[in-house]
């Protein structure tokens, strides 16, 4: 473990030409490629390897492309935007296949485990579409800014400004929802496993098992509910655990799982005057590994595929590549 984290090193940097930062990120199934979207509607998708851009567009809307989503199969990536629901284009060549949730304005968007459908979330909703006949499964008027499937594809976690929601994938069906009043989120993740949802709040990060039945969940949370941050992670539990991360001096823009569930980064976002900090957290003890000091805000963390590396985006659109 301290191996890892003793070793992790900034290899790479990918540019990019947006003039208020990047945003989304997204791997190829390998690993060998990464899409980057940006502000002004700029996507690009890049040789890992050679650092090299395979294709640049500009996207509808010429606003950040906050979210994208490349399918299982490694033949499309989606990617949101301001004016015209999901844009869905070819990996290999960003040609445009379709445009998929009609004109509204989307956040987030994400392929299904198993590339049949595509989810999005905005101001109009939360929504389960067929990306090719383009038929709305079902829709539901909950606000969200990110939203991610459950490994197995039977759930949605989806988070909004102030609260969060589990969704039947299925059927559309509200199955948990409750308010975090005054916190400030912005990206959800599962667990590898499946049973845990991770997500920042303000300073803090938050472990939610949406299926623990032992624990009621209660619509109001309160961030009092705080453990040290080398709490063991496994011993938190219960619906709801919230434990703080003290290395994060701004609030917590980001979060991503490692494959494997061993790791877990948080970054946030260096305000006001203040460096951003990486942080790498070792779920086996539930402690900080790393914390690696940052100029610039972090917008978005993403592991490869492979588990052995990471990319972060960040407001002067600058990726770094770690490993």
């Amino acid at each position: 473990m301290t191996g890892f984290t003793s070793t992790i090193r900034n290899e790479k940097n990918i540019q990019g030409q947006g003039p208020n930062g990047g945003a989304g990120l997204a791997f190829s199934a390998d690993g060998s490629l990464l899409a980057v979207g940006e502000s002004n509607g700029l996507l690009s998708l890049w040789d890992v390897q050679a650092t090299r851009r395979r294709w640049q567009i500009t996207l509808p809307g010429s606003v950040t492309v906050w979210d994208l989503s490349i399918s299982p199969d490694g033949q499309s990536i989606a990617a949101t935007t301001p004016v015209l629901g999901a844009w869905i284009g070819k990996l290999d060549s960003g040609e445009l296949v379709s445009q998929c949730g009609g004109y509204v304005s989307i956040d987030g968007v994400a392929w299904s485990p198993d590339g049949t459908l595509l989810a999005m979330v905005g101001v109009q909703g939360v929504s389960v579409w067929e990306p090719i006949s383009k038929a709305c499964r079902w829709t539901h008027e909950f606000y969200g800014m990110d939203v991610a499937w459950s490994p197995d594809g039977q759930y949605l976690a989806v988070l909004g400004k102030t609260d969060i929601a589990i969704f039947e994938a299925t059927t559309g069906a509200c199955w948990q929802s409750g308010e975090i009043p005054g916190a400030d989120l912005r990206t959800i993740q599962w667990s590898p496993g499946g049973q845990t949802v991770a997500f920042g709040v303000n300073h803090s990060i938050c472990l939610w098992s949406p299926f623990e039945k032992s624990s009621p969940w209660a619509s109001t949370i309160p961030l009092s509910q705080q453990f040290a941050a080398d709490t063991p992670l496994p011993d938190l539990a219960g619906n709801l655990a919230t434990f703080s991360s003290q290395p994060h001096q701004s609030p917590v823009q980001c979060v991503a799982w490692s494959p494997d569930g061993k790791w877990f980064l948080s970054g946030d976002s260096g305000e006001p005057n203040q460096s951003g900090q990486i942080c790498i957290w070792d779920m086996a003890n539930g402690t900080v590994s790393a914390s690696l000091p940052i100029k610039e805000n972090i917008r978005r963390l993403q592991w490869s595929p492979q588990g052995t590396g990471f990319v972060s985006a960040h407001a002067n659109s600058l990726f770094r590549m770690w490993s």
